[in-house]
């Protein structure tokens, strides 16, 4: 009996020294970090070396910061399936749901849902500053395995900015001109927690921001036993495509600080200048005035001019003079892909104006009818100009394009046409539409 009992002595020391070791998993930091910043979040990814024994054990992570939505905690390994059997913040409340996160399976992604609940800004808000303690159970030991860990952090924002010097007569057509542009990204960290030497991609759409609210719509009353009433009924908006720009790094964020960093240089880029007309802004008048078209600065974005890489967008102010003294424009730089044009709109144009004319349809024949457009275009200035058209046929049905006067490429559901207009002169760009008409 007595040796027995030696025995289960033996073992329950054992027992309690392999218990102890388990429970003092070492963590060595200090691998790649990165950040992926999208509007009001970001997914924190890092990559650490961990010394693992086989079966479940604690591992104690000590700069998750203050705020970290630990529900969408991913810890993996591209060599050991581990698994995450739960965590808790030392001095936290208890986790509450989710804001509408979610993290893929190998932590590389989160997806975001809008307006998904509340509940989760409450929860992390109370979550607490201790660190975090996590059960994870590992089929193997290991010296230095490495270990993938990424949550989502909400509370970080970004935005770009833009600084273009228009070097040269902006107003003189015939003049040579260039440009110097200025590019970088303010970026908020709201955690107590500073990131030293992170990479940093963004995720955002090409949006700018809304300027005040939207007017009352009103009523409409349509008819529910006409197909046509469909024309009328509010159109459910399509879901906005979000972009991804890489940054070149890495980068340090302070602390609760907004931070200012690098995006794009470039000088003496060449620039090209043109006038537009959108025909949303020219409504169809057969004896209404002419208007300014808009005058746009073009340049190339591509490694020729310094640049070719994907620009979010973002303010932009260009300015007359290398001094950067007089302010010409403020605008919204909109989202540029790379190897495409970077266009910076300069506002209307008094010596450039146009107008928009529609013939009366033709009677319909075996379901179709005909009718013709007209654009006129009337240059005041001493100089031939460069014109681009981008028309939107005023017919919701479905249609082509008979003849056009000017070569043009067809779109969804524009023409585009892009052309020169002589000095001192009146030209006009005329096409001509085959409709046809529903059957009722």
């Amino acid at each position: 009996m007595h040796a027995r009992r030696c025995i289960s002595g033996t073992v329950l020391a054992a027992l309690t020294v392999l218990a102890s070791a388990r429970a003092a998993v070492a963590v060595i930091p200090g691998g790649e970090r990165s950040l992926v910043i999208g509007p009001g979040w970001a997914l924190v990814r890092e990559r650490q070396e961990w010394r693992l024994l086989e079966g479940e054990q604690e591992v104690v992570l000590g700069d998750v910061p203050a705020g970290a939505d630990l529900s969408t905690l991913v810890i993996r390994s591209a060599r050991v399936p581990l698994q995450l059997l739960g965590w808790e913040r030392e001095g936290a409340a208890a986790a509450g749901p989710s804001d509408g996160f979610q993290v893929s399976g190998d932590g590389r992604s989160v997806s975001w849902h809008r307006g998904a609940g509340t509940g989760g800004s409450a929860a992390c808000a109370a979550a607490g500053s201790g660190p975090v303690r996590c059960r994870v159970s590992s089929p193997i030991s290991s010296d230095a395995l490495g270990v993938d860990i990424s949550y989502v952090i909400r509370g970080f924002d970004w935005s770009a900015h833009y600084q273009i010097v228009l070097r040269g007569e902006a107003f003189e057509e015939a003049a040579p001109a260039s440009m110097d542009l200025d590019g970088w990204v303010r970026i908020h960290n709201p955690c107590a927690r500073a990131f030293d030497r992170v990479h940093i991609r963004l995720v955002g759409n090409p949006r700018p921001p809304a300027q005040g609210g939207a007017p009352d719509a009103g009523f409409l009353m349509l008819d529910d036993d006409s197909a046509l009433s469909d024309l009328w009924r509010e159109r459910v908006p399509e879901p906005e495509t979000e972009f991804e720009y890489e940054m070149a790094g890495p980068f340090g964020l302070p602390a609760q600080a907004d931070t200012a960093l690098p995006l794009v240089t470039a000088s003496r880029a060449c620039v090209q200048r043109t006038y537009t007309l959108l025909s949303e802004d020219f409504p169809l008048d057969p004896h209404g005035s002419f208007l300014p078209l808009r005058k746009t600065i073009v340049f190339a974005n591509t490694e020729a001019n310094r640049l070719g890489i994907p620009l979010p967008p973002g303010e932009s102010q260009v300015y007359q003079g290398g001094l950067r003294n007089r302010l010409l424009q403020r605008a919204w730089l909109s989202r540029v892909p790379s190897d495409s044009e970077v266009r910076i709109d300069l506002g209307p144009a008094e010596d450039v104006r146009g107008a928009r004319r529609a013939e009366p349809p033709s009677e319909a024949v075996d379901g179709f009818f005909e009718q013709g457009f007209r654009l006129e275009i009337q240059n005041l200035l001493q100089q031939e100009i460069r014109l681009e058209v981008n028309e939107r046929p005023p017919i919701e049905l479905e249609w082509n394009v008979i003849r056009a006067s000017r070569p043009y490429r067809h779109g969804a559901t524009h023409l585009r046409f892009e052309t020169e207009i002589k000095a001192r002169s009146m030209e006009s760009i005329e096409y001509r539409l085959r409709v046809r008409q529903p059957e009722l």
